[in-house]
Order: C-alpha cells, then sequence, then structure tokens
C-alpha cells in the first residue's frame, strides 16, 4: 500500500489562445491508516507552496481520516478467513469512503469493516485501474463464508 496525491479534475481559461485568469484544481490524497490529516494536509500545502509565483486558495477541503486497524472480535474472525482463503490477512483501518458507513454506525448502529484487493500493482484510484479475476473469486469466498458462518468452505 502507498500513499497517492492525486490532481483529479483542472479547470481554466476562455478559449486555447487565451491566457486564464484562474485555474480550479482539485486534489484528492488518499490516506493509509497509520498516516494522519494534519501530516497530509502538510504535504499537500508543502507541494503547492513550492510553486513560485502561485497564489493559493482552498476553496473546499473534505476530510475522511483514517481510522485505526478494528478491535471488534468480528474483524478478527472477517481476517482470519482471509487467512484461510488467501494466504495473507492483515488488519488496516476502514478505508470506505461516501455515506453509508457513516448511516450504518450512528443511524443503525451497525458495524463497518471491509474487505477488498488492495495490490499496489491494480494503480487503485489511478490510471488503468485493474482487479485479478483470481481476486475477485477470493474475495467472493471470502465474503461467503464470513456471512454464512462457515469458515472452512463456501456453499
Amino acid at each position: 500500500m502507498e500513499p497517492r496525491l492525486n490532481v483529479n479534475q483542472v479547470e481554466g481559461g476562455l478559449a486555447r489562445n487565451i491566457v486564464p485568469d484562474i485555474c480550479t484544481f482539485s486534489i484528492d490524497r488518499r490516506l493509509l491508516p497509520d498516516e494522519t490529516v494534519e501530516d497530509s494536509r502538510a504535504e499537500i500545502l508543502q507541494a503547492l507552496d513550492s510553486v513560485d509565483g502561485a497564489q493559493w486558495d482552498i476553496l473546499r477541503e473534505f476530510v475522511i481520516p483514517p481510522v485505526p486497524p478494528s478491535d471488534d472480535p468480528e474483524a478478527e474472525v472477517l481476517s482470519g478467513v482471509v487467512a484461510e482463503v488467501t494466504g495473507s490477512t492483515g488488519l488496516y483501518g476502514e478505508m470506505i469512503s461516501g455515506e453509508l458507513p457513516y448511516a450504518t454506525r450512528r443511524y443503525w448502529g451497525g458495524k463497518v469493516f471491509g474487505t477488498g484487493v488492495i495490490r499496489p500493482e491494480s494503480h487503485i484510484h489511478g490510471v488503468d485501474e485493474f482487479v485479478y479475476e483470481r481476486d475477485l473469486h477470493q474475495l467472493g469466498e471470502v465474503l461467503v463464508r464470513f456471512l454464512t458462518g462457515n469458515h472452512k468452505e463456501a456453499a
């Protein structure tokens, strides 16, 4: 796993032969479970400040802080199933974005933890992102075993 700093959207100018007076862009910085929002923010500001003569204004900041590894017993069970199916495992902080995990915890009192395929060579959230077919099959196997409680064999 590696952190990512991407410029995802750039907008500016009226025509190709007019120098724009302003350029707007969005930056997406994905955090690893052991990183902090503060350190990542400082990294972004340092990169912006390294451009001579440019003036920066941050118009909006949206933050999903990393969550430490889950100490929930069910996460341990899931981790064990992942190890049985794939041969390796690890408990990481929650890396699920969007509103559903928040609503699941707050309104329904549910637990949120996820499993998925994370391989550096898969270019997660990048150009040419992909996943191996065998990883999808293993993920299906993990989910069936975990959700049915049959940790040795998928039905």
